[in-house]
């Protein structure tokens, strides 16, 4: 799997979201130089004939998107589960990041909402959550990224560079207004934190002052970039879940099934988080 080493990775379901999540996979690909692999997963105990055929359906939809001007597009089918064989293709090839499409509903395609939450958990590289509409042309070239009080900001800071580095991405970055002293020194811990490491890159970027506090700004960044009509917000997900997100879910998941449908770039806070490399 040597040529499929660090690509943007995309599960196939064979339904009408794999054209937009292939579509968002092409920006993504080409904001950071990296090909792309389909993963198409078919149940356990089917016949050789079922895997062939399954082939043959992926193959079609590469060729429908493959063309001199796009990244190079490869193919995977695996037998199993869909997001256990998600995970373990994901680490095998070290993917730069997983794109996932929506239900038009806003229901999620693989598990239904907290269960499909914990397996993203899983992911050592971050993940594309996108809806029903095809991307703008130009949806990489701004991320919107709140930064509040919580530790786990920093993390997501490394591949908000990435998008300005590779893709000259512009990034604006939105900043909790917190009444608390201590949340308040926090924020402008990481807003330091965050200047000092995009002037290091000579990176695009702003700091918008937000009315909102750390819980409210990622509704504003949605809403900033659906104003914009393009853009996609970047997070970062809830590290370790309490009884409320066992039962309700963690707050991630009510921004990225946001009725703006707006794109959402997921970040994963753990320590073996996969870099994307030049």
């Amino acid at each position: 799997m040597n040529h499929h080493r660090q690509n943007i990775l995309i599960p196939i379901t064979f339904s009408d979201k794999d054209k937009i999540a292939i579509e968002h996979g092409k920006l993504i690909a080409k904001a950071f130089n990296k090909d792309i692999t389909l993963l198409a997963v078919v149940t356990d105990n089917i016949t050789d004939e079922h895997i062939n055929s399954t082939n043959i359906r992926l193959e079609k939809i590469k060729q429908s998107f493959s063309s001199a001007q796009t990244p190079r597009i490869f193919c995977i089918v695996e037998q199993g589960i869909l997001m256990p064989i998600l995970k373990k293709t994901s680490d095998e090839i070290e993917a730069a990041s997983i794109i996932i499409a929506m239900e038009k509903n806003s229901r999620l395609r693989f598990y239904k909402d907290v269960q499909f939450m914990k397996e993203t958990k899983q992911f050592k590289m971050p993940f594309l959550m996108v809806h029903s509409q095809e991307p703008h042309p130009e949806q990489s070239n701004v991320i919107y990224l709140p930064i509040g009080f919580r530790k786990e900001e920093k993390e997501k800071l490394i591949w908000a560079s990435y998008f300005g580095r590779f893709n000259n991405s512009r990034i604006k970055v939105i900043k909790a207004r917190e009444s608390d002293s201590t949340a308040c020194a926090r924020v402008m811990a990481h807003i330091l934190f965050t200047k000092k490491l995009f002037d290091q890159f000579n990176l695009d970027y702003e700091v918008l002052n937000s009315s909102k506090n750390s819980f409210g700004i990622t509704k504003e960044a949605l809403q900033l970039a659906h104003g914009d009509k393009k853009g996609i917000v970047m997070i970062c997900t809830t590290k370790h879940y309490g009884p409320e997100e066992e039962i309700i879910g963690p707050p991630e998941l009510k921004v990225i099934k946001n009725r703006e449908q707006v794109p959402v770039f997921c970040v994963n806070p753990r320590k073996d988080l996969y870099i994307l490399c030049d």
